[in-house]
């Protein structure tokens, strides 16, 4: 796996994802936009909630 480093300068942070008021494209998993890491005013940046599922036995 690679996990690259990013730029060495700039301030932009990538906001991965979508959200409620976002159009349909925007809404996928695998949507990319910017912002500054600043921004606390969007109401609608958040976290998503993630837990592996044991399969059923």
């Amino acid at each position: 796996m690679y996990n690259p480093r990013g730029p060495r300068r700039g301030v932009m942070k990538v906001r991965r994802g979508g959200a409620w008021s976002d159009s349909i494209n925007g809404m996928l998993v695998g949507y990319r936009d910017w912002s500054y890491p600043f921004s606390r005013s969007f109401s609608d940046i958040g976290f998503r909630c993630v837990i592996n599922l044991k399969p059923p036995s």
